[in-house]
């Protein structure tokens, strides 16, 4: 993929939460917060294959993204923060591993931190589950998706505001994630073009949302020369069955 920079999700960087340290202040809880919102469905996937039901799972995860935030930043090891990924799993199973003591101290039933849509979340985890599958492993192509859909996502805004919309739907299933791939000559003769020319756009299409994965994948490291190999994990993670 290619190195380019990209200006794409810019507010929120985990070596930006990194650098604020502990103890907690507004500005670093408000982007760890950020982070968590965007990525709370690989932690409520992992709960459920837990074994936890969905109702139980989506109050676990509430309570599991409190505890985050009131956690000391700087208690997790080195390695643990280097990327989100690893903190976000390490700091889960960690919280899991106490969770009754959790439960009896936490009030249940208050506001949520993250709104969330539990029936969309369970409909995608019931569809996407595979019976082979451990925790680990639904948490990581739940994450390697999210990103994914990000990207996508990014790429869809930006199209928009390029007038390309309708464009970006009918071409949006050749790229990652993607899973109908209507045949060249037909979306050709919808668009009044040629073969050739939607090959090509959909080309540019699929370097722009590589370089917007990347962008993304930059944002959840602290060292940029992890960014290949956090690469190299969304592929493996998106292509295991």
């Amino acid at each position: 993929m290619s190195g380019r920079p990209s200006a794409a999700f810019p507010t929120t960087r985990w070596t930006l939460i990194a650098s604020l340290g502990s103890p907690a202040g507004a500005q670093r809880d408000e982007a760890l917060l950020e982070l968590c919102r965007a990525y709370w469905q690989p932690v409520y996937w992992f709960i459920r294959r837990c074994g936890h039901p969905a109702d139980s799972a989506q109050d676990l995860a509430q309570d599991f993204f409190l505890w985050l935030l009131e956690k000391p930043f700087l208690e997790r090891a080195e390695p643990d923060r280097a990327r989100f990924r690893s903190y976000l799993l390490g700091g889960l199973k960690h919280f899991l591993s106490d969770e009754w003591d959790r439960r009896r101290a936490l009030k249940r039933g208050g506001s949520h931190l993250i709104p969330v849509d539990l029936q969309d979340a369970e409909e995608h985890y019931e569809r996407s589950l595979r019976d082979t599958e451990t925790p680990e492993t639904v948490f990581d192509r739940r994450y390697a998706l999210t990103i994914v859909h990000r990207a996508t996502g990014e790429l869809r805004a930006s199209m928009a505001r390029e007038g390309k919309e309708e464009l970006f739907g009918k071409l949006q299933g050749y790229l990652p994630g993607g899973s109908e791939q209507v045949p060249y000559a037909e979306i050709a003769g919808q668009l009044g073009t040629t073969e050739g020319a939607v090959r090509v756009t959909i080309h540019r299409l699929r370097r722009r949302c590589r370089d917007l994965i990347r962008a993304e994948i930059a944002n959840l490291v602290l060292d940029p020369s992890d960014v290949d190999s956090e690469l190299q994990f969304l592929i493996q993670a998106l292509s295991a069955k």
